[in-house]
């Protein structure tokens, strides 16, 4: 059985293939370079169209070298970087050039998340830091995290209009984020197109459907911060008290 391996780095990926019997066997490999482009502002991107030419190159280089054909190929595989984002339409068309994860351009977004507050831990509000490790068992701390990459983008390349007569004629059903290795879509009751200028559209089918998914959001984080909130308080209370009765207990004349 013969399998390809794709390892997509920050520059380059590597590829390979190999024979798997009862050991692991590697054929013959090729290696491809891609560009990373670095913005004065901290972003970090990538072209999807040159991450497809150099599986297209690499994967041509592998046959190339052996005569092991296409058909006999049982698998493919593929580890890629972490806390990328790239954002296709329904087609799988990239809007924009992907966000590396070494893009650090939301620190504003991870300001307003969780590094917003007095008290703090590692630069996070300890409070929301508390409420995101009960309820999802971990917690994005880093401004590199993809869910701030997602805010950014909203707020500078992302345009909300509502109403079908302002859709545009190259409009695409539906909107996708994706990060390398999850997706999620957002937009399934709308369209999306990019302009020339790199700016995502987003054109909801009518304002009661935008409406409807912009109060579930903002309920839903509403919700959460007083759940958390009263949570919180009863646990601050409960300490406070605790820590009063220990200091009574103390002081309290011990018999003789």
């Amino acid at each position: 059985m013969y399998v390809i391996v794709y390892d997509f780095g920050t520059s380059a990926v590597k590829t390979c293939l190999f024979e798997i019997s009862s050991t692991i066997r590697l054929i013959c490999h090729a290696n491809a370079t891609y560009g990373l482009y670095i913005l004065e502002n901290g972003g970090a991107e990538q072209d999807t169209e040159e991450w497809w030419e150099a599986i297209a190159k690499t994967t041509k280089a592998l046959f190339n070298q052996t005569d092991i054909k296409p058909s006999e190929i049982a698998g493919i595989s593929f580890c890629t970087q972490m806390q990328g984002v790239v954002l296709v339409d329904r087609h799988g068309n990239a809007l924009r050039r992907p966000m590396s994860y070494l893009d650090t351009r939301a620190v504003n977004e991870f300001k307003q998340g969780l590094g917003k507050g007095l008290i703090k831990v590692s630069g996070c509000n300890v409070f929301k830091l508390l409420r995101n490790l009960y309820i999802n068992k971990t917690a994005s701390m880093s401004v590199k995290d993809p869910v701030y990459k997602y805010k950014w983008v909203e707020r500078n390349s992302l345009t909300c209009q509502t109403g079908s007569n302002t859709m545009p004629a190259n409009c695409t059903r539906g909107l996708h984020f994706f990060t390398y290795d999850d997706a999620m879509d957002i937009a399934d009751e709308a369209y999306a197109f990019n302009n020339k200028e790199g700016g995502i559209y987003l054109f909801w089918k009518d304002d009661a459907k935008a409406y409807a998914a912009a109060s579930a959001f903002t309920t839903g984080q509403l919700a959460l911060a007083g759940i958390g909130g009263l949570a919180v308080g009863i646990l601050g209370a409960t300490a406070v008290m605790m820590l009063r009765k220990k200091r009574q207990d103390e002081k309290a004349p011990t018999a003789a």
